[in-house]
Formats: structure tokens, C-alpha cells, sequence
């Protein structure tokens, strides 16, 4: 019995020891120096001096750049009304002795105020006349009624909204203290390069002065609808509550504002976006000396072409932006700009696309007259264009019924047949869209219809279309079909 006892022991105690040495090698496989782990466990070699260096890097842009980052909290408040519940025993004594009843106005409803909280982030940008400014996104503090911001060192300030720009999502806020904060050093975004080391610096979910490590994985990426900043892309990770904080180089210089992620499931997929710091940082002065940002406008619409239409007027190989329309009395309009001219070049810039002519138009000031240079029914020609103020959406918005033709015109296809219902030996240009209120539009020219000739000109591609329309500059006949009826529009510019 008791020899039994002693063989259970002592397998017992083999089992407790090989557990023992089991923790020791899986300690010393990953390298872990357990409190109990033998003293002979071998330790990794200490880093290169490159690796050695390029760590110290990090931690010297860290703690140079960190005290400069800060986390913005906001508050939106709203009233909303909700329903009370009525105690029944009250409801009989109000009743009885007087009071407000049940079925007096709104008794069973009441206005409750919300406090809708939001996070994001923000970089000090500018120290001036005992003020401290942080650069971050309009979205951030779109609509707030309170905004603080907190440190790294865990200090909080509220601060007030100097201005916030949509279209570039910037935001200034601005702070009043005599605490001595850091200030970011700006960089020079234009000098940066695909693959160049980056870190990415802010409060992703809440967590305060969080850094993140990546490269620029590209530039001059095209954002959301409606944004006219172009960004730089980067894998270093970003999270929501990331927004407006810092994109910096390896000497902790601000090269860009972390804006937005592109992800299917809300959190990082290595695709982040920041806008450049050289566009955000013009964005940002307007908006401390003017409290807006100031745009320029030239007047057209533009679009981009499609590969078949691109061969159709010659344009294979060119970039560039098609103008479609054009503002009556505008500055493009008065410059000499037509429906139909393809601009290759802004102010010495070669135009890449819609988008980039938007930014460049954008980033002149009233008042400045670059050269564009375009291609008008394959010949090149240079206008000198005087740029005046860009007004307000809603402003810009009630002057579409001055777009000049005001139509957008596509080659008849199967799929123009097919979604206008249209003949199916029906063939030249159709109406596939017009500007509500336009002049030919109010002259009876709807979706739909094919035209026919423009001022006596037979009208068989879209180029056509537009060389017509181009040479007329006051006024315009149109001849089209509709349902295998023959109309005619006359209308003056």
C-alpha cells in the first residue's frame, strides 16, 4: 500500500517537473526570460548600428513630434422631444386638485437635450500674439457646439473654432494661453517620394498620442466626391479618431493631415489618406487671417473623356480636361474658353485630368491671369484668363441656368437606344442629360432627343456637336427628333 502511494508520488513529481521544464524551453524558444527559468537562457544580440540608429530615429521623432499632437474632443447638442411616462395615481390627483391634465398640449411629451459626443485629432501648427492654432479636418468639428483639445501630457483646454473649409476639409481651431506648447515644424510635401518612411500620429479609437510606423505607398490619389485636395497614400495605420492628425517625415517634419481610410470594414486596411501639407497649410493661413478659404473660379464645367470619344476628336495619348460647359458672363467665358476646347495646360501645369484642373483653378487667387493652353478642333491654342472669386455652392448653384450649350450629348448605342427607348435604327448624337432651367432646355430640348444640326451644320458625332457649338458665340439653332417628329430651337446666349 504504501509502495503504491510512493509510485503515485513520485509520478506526480516527474509530472510537475517535466511541466517545469516544458515552461523553461518554451521560455527560451521566444527568447522570454521567466522569474524561474534557468540563468544560462541566451539573450539577443544587441541591434546593428544601423538597426541601432534607425530606432533612436523613431524615438527622437516621437517625442519631438508627440507634445504637438493633440486628441480633439467634441460635444453636439440637440433637443429632441421624447415621450414621458405618466404615472396614473398622479395623473388622478393632478386631475382632482388641479394641475395640468393628460390631455393637455404635449403632456406626455417633453424635450430632452442630447449630448452627442465625437474624437478626433489635431497638430499645432502656429504660435501668434499669445494664441496657439491647431490644424485638423472640418469633419472633426463639423457642427460642434463644444470642442476641447487634450495633450500629451494629459492637459485639456476647451478651444473655439476659428473656421473650417469643406471642399478641402480643413479646420482651424484656436487656443488662448500663456502655457508654453509645442509647435509642429512644417515640411515640404512636394519633396516627398513613394517609399519614403513615415509616421502617422494621433488618438485612434480614444487612445491618446498613439504613433504608427509605414511608407508613402503613393501620391496624387483622388479622394471622396466633392473633396478638391489630393492625398497622399501610406500603409502606416490609421483608425477612426485618427482624423487630422499627423502624417510626419523621419525628421518629425508635418507633410500631411491624416484625412480618411479606404476599408470594408470601418477599421485599417493599410490604405490611409492624408492631404498634403503644402495645399492644407495655404487652406489653413487663409482660414486664421480671413476665417474662410478663398477659391478661384474660371466658370466651366469639365469632365473627362471616354476612351472612344477621346479617338473621336483626335485626343489619343493627350491628357487633359473637356470642357462641356461654360458659364455665361464668366471669366472663362469672357477669356474666350468654348464648349468643346480640351485644356492641356494651367499656368505652365500639364493638366492630367478633370480633377486636378479643379485644384489648380482652386489654388489661383481673383484677380491672377494664368495662361491655359488647349486644344480646340485639333489645333492648340494658349488664352490669357483674369480669375475672380469662387462664390458660395448655393450662389454657384442658382447661376446653372447661365450653362452655355447646358447640355451634355453622347453617340447613339445600343445603350443610349435602349435607356431612351429610342428607334433602333435611330443613329447621330442624343441628349442624355440637361440643365434644368438652361436656355435650351426652357426652349422645349429634353433627355432623349436627337439632334439633328446645329446652326444649319449636319450633326452626325459628338464632335461635330461641339466644333458647332464652339463657333457660335450669341446665339444657337437646333434641329432635332424626337418620337419621328422634326423640331427646331433658336435661342441667344
Amino acid at each position: 500500500m504504501q509502495s503504491n502511494r510512493f509510485s503515485k508520488g513520485l509520478i506526480i513529481a516527474n509530472a510537475v517537473l517535466l511541466v517545469l521544464l516544458a515552461g523553461a524551453g518554451i521560455g527560451f524558444f521566444y527568447g522570454v526570460r521567466y522569474a524561474d527559468s534557468p540563468a544560462s537562457v541566451v539573450q539577443a544580440a544587441p541591434p546593428s548600428g544601423d538597426l541601432e540608429a534607425l530606432q533612436l530615429s523613431y524615438r527622437n521623432v516621437a517625442k519631438t513630434v508627440l507634445p504637438s499632437v493633440v486628441q480633439i474632443e467634441t460635444v453636439s447638442i440637440e433637443e429632441r422631444r421624447v415621450m414621458r411616462f405618466i404615472d396614473p395615481f398622479e395623473e388622478f390627483f393632478r386631475n382632482r386638485f388641479g394641475g395640468k391634465s393628460s390631455d393637455s398640449e404635449d403632456s406626455s411629451e417633453e424635450k430632452q437635450e442630447f449630448r452627442a459626443r465625437g474624437l478626433g485629432s489635431g497638430v499645432i501648427i502656429r504660435h501668434q500674439d499669445g494664441k496657439y492654432y491647431i490644424l485638423t479636418n472640418y469633419h472633426v468639428v463639423k457642427g460642434a457646439d463644444e470642442v476641447s483639445i487634450r495633450l500629451y501630457n494629459d492637459k485639456t483646454y476647451d478651444v473655439k473654432t476659428v473656421g473650417g473649409d469643406e471642399r478641402s476639409d480643413v479646420a482651424v481651431l484656436e487656443l488662448a494661453t500663456k502655457d508654453e506648447l509645442s509647435v509642429i515644424q512644417i515640411g515640404d510635401s512636394d519633396q516627398t517620394e513613394v517609399g519614403d518612411i513615415v509616421l502617422a500620429v494621433g488618438s485612434p479609437y480614444g487612445f491618446t498620442s498613439s504613433v504608427t510606423q509605414g511608407i508613402i505607398s503613393a501620391k496624387g490619389r483622388k479622394g471622396p466626391a466633392g473633396n478638391v485636395s489630393e492625398f497622399i497614400q501610406t500603409d502606416a495605420s490609421i483608425n477612426r479618431g485618427n482624423s487630422g492628425g499627423a502624417l510626419v517625415d523621419l525628421y518629425g517634419r508635418l507633410i500631411g493631415i491624416n484625412t480618411w481610410i479606404a476599408t470594408q470594414t470601418g477599421d485599417n486596411a493599410g490604405l490611409g489618406f492624408a492631404i498634403p501639407v503644402n495645399s492644407v497649410i495655404r487652406k489653413a493661413d487663409s482660414l486664421i487671417d480671413n476665417g474662410s478659404v478663398a477659391y478661384g473660379w474660371l466658370g466651366i464645367s469639365i469632365t473627362d473623356l471616354q476612351d472612344d470619344l477621346r479617338r473621336e476628336m483626335g485626343l489619343e495619348n493627350r491628357s487633359g480636361a473637356f470642357v462641356a460647359n461654360v458659364f455665361i458672363g464668366s471669366p472663362g467665358d469672357k477669356g474666350g474658353i468654348r464648349p468643346g476646347d480640351y485644356i492641356i495646360e494651367a499656368d505652365g501645369e500639364k493638366v492630367k485630368d478633370s480633377d486636378m484642373l479643379v485644384r489648380l483653378i482652386s489654388d489661383f487667387r481673383a484677380g491672377d491671369q494664368p495662361e491655359f493652353r488647349l486644344i480646340r478642333n485639333r489645333k492648340e491654342i494658349t488664352l490669357k484668363v483674369e480669375i475672380a472669386k469662387r462664390e458660395s455652392e448655393e450662389a454657384i448653384n442658382a447661376q446653372n441656368s447661365a450653362l452655355w450649350p447646358g447640355v451634355i450629348v453622347a453617340s447613339v448605342d445600343d445603350s443610349v437606344r435602349s435607356y431612351f427607348g429610342l428607334e433602333k435604327d435611330a443613329e447621330g448624337v442624343a441628349v442624355v442629360r440637361i440643365e434644368k432651367d438652361s436656355k435650351l432646355a426652357v426652349g422645349g430640348l429634353r433627355p432623349g432627343d436627337i439632334i439633328l444640326s446645329v446652326n444649319e451644320q449636319s450633326i452626325k458625332s459628338v464632335t461635330d456637336f461641339y466644333n458647332a457649338v464652339g463657333q457660335s458665340t450669341d446665339k444657337i439653332s437646333v434641329e432635332y427628333r424626337r418620337k419621328g417628329s422634326t423640331f427646331f430651337i433658336g435661342v441667344k446666349k
